[in-house]
């Protein structure tokens, strides 16, 4: 799996970091008395940057990680469905049964199945904002798709007479499929979670309007002009470096 970096945000602290090297040149020039914007508070907020951007990188990976083995059973799923339908006709079960072992696996293997297959977006420069969004549209259908195999398991567990010779289609097999889906769908849910987690820390530390990044980054601009002047070179040193609100 390629490695993805969050080029926007990225940029946000690599600038941070210039900003830190220019007022580190400016020697006792730089003595301000707001001490959000001391050498000492700006690398403890280039650190804590950093931190939150590793963090993110990490959860979306291992997000990745997770839908990417959801959607792999997924993806074998509709062909084991089939099998199992046709066991169940070919076992001693009332005809309400088979129909309604059809009918799950009508909805099983219905439109839902094309939209999992959606799930994860491309690795690499997509925003991983992007990718969930698309994971939360699509999760819906999971779930259904996840209900509905449930119902059929729980189906042939109370028919005595499924019994077929095969041992991945015998309700024992079945059982264990159904738990290993339960299992990795919360995997995914829970990679999410986290992932979402570290976004909202992320943002914190990046766009608070009073204590985050972009904000700081600023008031050293305006505490730079204030010493140097409009005009002066130290000042034209740190005023081309961007510094974007990236809420998401």
């Amino acid at each position: 799996m390629a490695n993805f970096t969050e080029k926007g945000h990225a940029k946000n602290v690599a600038n941070l970091g210039t900003l830190i090297t220019f007022t580190t040149g400016f020697g006792a020039g730089y003595n301000p008395s707001k001490n959000s914007i001391s050498l000492a508070a700006l690398n403890t907020l280039k650190e804590e940057a950093k931190k939150n951007l590793t963090e993110v990188n990490t959860h979306y990976t291992n997000w990745i990680v997770a839908a990417e083995a959801q959607q792999s059973m997924f993806a074998k799923l509709n062909g084991h469905l089939t099998r199992i339908v046709n066991a169940v006709e070919n076992c001693e079960v009332p005809p309400a049964v088979i129909a309604n072992a059809k009918a799950l696996n009508k909805k099983l293997q219905g439109s839902n199945s094309r939209k999992t297959q959606e799930v994860v977006a491309p690795v690499g420069e997509a925003a991983p904002e992007t990718a969930s969004k698309t994971y939360s549209t699509s999760r819906q259908s999971q779930d259904s798709r996840l209900e509905n195999l449930e119902k059929l398991v729980q189906l042939l567990s109370e028919q005595p007479g499924y019994a077929p010779n095969e041992p991945d289609l015998k309700v024992s097999a079945l059982q264990s499929l159904l738990a290993d889906f339960k299992t990795k769908n919360e995997a995914v849910k829970n990679a999410q979670m986290l992932l979402s987690n570290a976004r909202i820390s992320r943002n914190k530390t990046f766009y608070n309007t009073e204590s985050g990044l972009v904000k700081v980054a600023a008031d050293v601009k305006k505490y730079v002009k204030s010493v140097y002047g409009a005009i002066a070179p130290e000042f034209k040193q740190v005023s081309g470096l961007s510094f974007t609100h990236l809420r998401h």
